[in-house]
């Protein structure tokens, strides 16, 4: 692979570099120049314009494949995460079969992508929440992030099980609060908007309370948390004063919960059906607000493709989800860029992650290891349903135009112009 940006806008913040303007040459998966005018060689990629910026990283994807490959393949999952601009996707272990063996992860990481899928364990065994799952086993073979995914740890003491063996490798322990046994019928959050509905609320205190345990647990065993889809204000206050002890915290939040509130669910489109639901506007503008200060360490997709069938039913009835990998960093710049800059939404999609997860920080300089995304801040994203790189159209956001355009990835050797 030679490639040769002309003219391209280096954003990586920290960097002595960033902000600038430069010509950047790629060569076999590593920056062999950084120059004004560099010259032009035989068999080489010329493109220009732009802004180059480290692959961003997504934790908690649906990946599909095993046991689903109804809803997404490993070929689709990299085809939309690529068109998304990640170059690294940590997929969730709800799977069939469920990602709690060696097996198992050896499935999901021994193939060579532009996009690295990256497996995470379960932490309980067949993901039912009893028994920890060979963790141990799982780490030996490249896992070092453990949760049971969209099934939150409802067992104190397994949660405080796992927190205290990923201690022997400084692994991190990914968890959602959710407690349900608050309200088991939960649908949406619960509000006016619940009620004029006529749908089982989902109060904020399923969240927090679990939360309050989550940290509590990572108090007394000094390990590593990760604190998944956050979506209360309140929840951003205890991660803060969670941080304010020095406690080994981390947070992310989903795309949906940074750009809609409930209200949205009034029009009974089951898009907007989720797990995490939907909260308040005060909660939506508190989770922005938490980006911004720190709090909050990364934007995650909440990527959750689902076939048609279990989205064209009654609200009440449908599956929780939406497809989002290649709308993220569009949709965010388009309707946030207000209150976050370009460098704000790098940080948060791709330098964020990768600190949580102990993956190598991304650089600019000659010797570099290729790791980029090529963005296109004037071009605007736009698909239909027929030309949507995700093998499932679960999204509310097709059909519309985003201004902010992902143009490639490049990572090692391998790279995609779109």
């Amino acid at each position: 692979m030679r490639v040769l940006f002309q003219n391209v806008e280096l954003c990586f913040p920290g960097s002595e570099l960033h902000g600038k303007v430069l010509d950047v040459l790629l060569e076999y998966g590593k920056v062999k120049a950084i120059d004004s005018n560099i010259e032009e060689a035989p068999r080489t990629k010329i493109v220009s314009g732009g802004v180059l910026a480290p692959g961003f990283v997504d934790i908690g994807c649906f990946g599909g494949e095993p046991g689903f490959e109804h809803r997404e393949t490993r070929s689709s999952l990299v085809k939309a995460a690529s068109k998304g601009g990640y170059t690294h996707v940590y997929i969730l272990p709800n799977l069939d079969p469920v990602t709690d063996n060696k097996a198992a992860v050896q499935f999901i990481e021994n193939h060579e992508d532009v996009v690295q899928l990256h497996a995470l364990g379960a932490i309980s065994q067949g993901l039912k929440g009893m028994d920890l799952a060979d963790i141990y086993d799982m780490h030996r073979n490249g896992v070092s992030a453990f949760t049971d995914g969209m099934l939150s740890i409802q067992d104190t003491g397994l949660m405080k099980r796992a927190l205290e063996y990923v201690k022997a490798f400084d692994g991190i322990v990914i968890n959602q609060p959710y407690d349900y046994g608050i309200e088991p019928e939960g649908v949406v959050h619960e509000s006016v908007v619940s009620t004029k509905m006529g749908l089982k609320g989902i109060p904020a205190l399923a969240e927090i309370s679990m939360l309050k345990r989550d940290l509590d647990l990572l108090e007394y065993t000094d390990s590593r948390l990760i604190a998944h889809n956050i979506s209360t204000g309140f929840g951003t206050s205890l991660i803060n004063e969670a941080k304010k002890k020095n406690l080994s915290v981390y947070a992310s939040v989903a795309l949906m919960n940074l750009i809609e509130n409930d209200t949205s669910v009034e029009t009974f489109d089951t898009h907007y059906l989720l797990n995490p639901p939907l909260r308040s506007e005060s909660d939506r503008k508190t989770l922005v607000k938490s980006l911004k200060n720190g709090i909050i360490d990364a934007i995650v997709s909440g990527h959750m493709p689902l076939e048609k069938d279990l989205k064209t039913v009654e609200f009440g009835h449908a599956e929780p989800g939406v497809a989002t990998l290649p709308f993220v960093f569009p949709v965010l710049f388009d309707k946030l860029q207000k209150f976050l800059s370009l460098e704000d939404l790098v940080g948060l999609l791709s330098n964020g992650p990768r600190r949580m997860l102990g993956l190598e920080s991304v650089e600019i300089q000659v010797g570099s290891e290729v790791d980029y995304v090529w963005l296109d801040l004037e071009k605007e994203t736009s698909y239909s349903p027929k030309d949507f790189p995700s093998k499932s159209i679960n999204s509310p956001f097709l059909n519309q135009k985003w201004k902010g355009n992902v143009n490639g990835v490049f990572r090692g050797d391998q790279y995609l112009l779109f």
